[in-house]
């Protein structure tokens, strides 16, 4: 049985990887920079039994207390702004816990645990528009957003860590990944709901629009990449691993699965709004997953189809919408 501390667990990610630390009987603490008690509300039946603590990761004396308390085995840094794209409107605040917060978790870990294994959550927003896909573990860092510097200068800061000081910590370059408990503001989910609500009738929600159809991205479930990261964390040896599923599609590819499996033809409920495009946006974001196969015996397990059915599982139940009978 391990202690083990999460930041962010009321997010997606968070939710899952303690639902799988639970499970195995390891102690879960998980912070968060809210309100714990509205944060609870944010967790699942299966994850009620963490210990939920409030830290603002800005606060070097805060952070180095609760790990002086806690004395964690094991660390899983999650805790970052949610939606990549947002990081323009508040770049600095973005910046700040991207950066800063990494840095005193490492810290406060080689101070009181430096026999702890970390885990940072990375992301595939790292990557530049000129990169090749699939992206691998040597594929140079070339950030054009600021969630994506920032999660740059994490993984940076994570190596610096591991090969200077020989702290056991990693950094898990996650690419797309989706739940049913994905936010709303995810094109992902966006789209879902609004196929949902096309085939309930809901003539207001045609047609769906958005900023590009020809980006390719690698989508894979969220409870798969938790699993990579508690394998990354349970090594004996850390390292960088890329997570994905190691299959592009482009967004329209995506609209045309979500809308068949309601009987939808995606074509005639959507179109493009090029104004609502993403400067510097990578064209095709794909993982090479070898490596994590290679070394943690692990591979993506649920399929595209299975993913693409929970997320429309969880449109119908977000907008209370009967599931049509097959």
């Amino acid at each position: 049985m391990a202690r083990v501390l999460i930041t962010g667990v009321s997010g997606q990610d968070g939710v899952l990887l303690a639902e799988q630390l639970l499970a195995r009987g390891d102690t879960v603490v998980g912070t968060t920079r809210g309100d714990p008690m509205e944060a609870r509300t944010k967790l699942s039946a299966e994850s009620q039994a963490l210990h939920l603590r409030e830290l603002d990761l800005r606060d070097t004396h805060a952070v180095d207390s609760l790990f002086e308390e806690i004395l964690p085995d094991q660390v899983y840094h999650l805790a970052a702004p949610a939606v990549p794209n947002l990081s323009w409107k508040l770049p600095v605040e973005a910046t700040d816990a991207l950066c800063t917060a990494p840095a005193r978790l490492l810290e406060a870990a080689m101070r009181h645990v430096p026999q702890a294994h970390l885990v940072f959550a990375g992301s595939c927003q790292v990557f530049g528009p000129d990169s090749h896909a699939p992206q691998n573990e040597q594929t140079p860092f070339a950030p054009r957003t600021p969630y994506g510097a920032g999660k740059a200068f994490g993984a940076m800061l994570v190596a610096s860590f591991r090969e200077g000081r020989s702290v056991h910590a990693s950094t898990a370059l996650l690419f797309n990944h989706e739940s049913a408990r994905r936010q709303s503001d995810y094109v992902t989910t966006k789209i879902c709901r609004a196929a949902v609500r096309i085939a309930g009738g809901d003539r207001t929600a045609t047609p769906l629009t958005l900023g590009v159809l020809d980006v390719v991205r690698d989508w894979g479930h969220a409870r798969d990449h938790v699993d990579a990261m508690v394998r990354m964390a349970d090594a004996a040896t850390p390292d960088d691993y890329v997570i994905g599923t190691g299959v592009g599609r482009t967004v329209a590819e995506f609209c045309e699965a979500t809308f068949a499996r309601l009987g939808l033809d995606w074509q005639a409920h959507v179109v493009v709004d090029a104004n609502l495009a993403r400067a510097g946006d990578v064209p095709a974001l794909v993982a090479d997953p070898r490596r994590a196969a290679a070394q943690l015996g692990w591979s993506a397990t649920t399929s595209f189809e299975a993913l693409l059915d929970e997320l429309l599982d969880a449109a119908r139940v977000a907008l209370a919408v009967t599931a049509p009978r097959a």
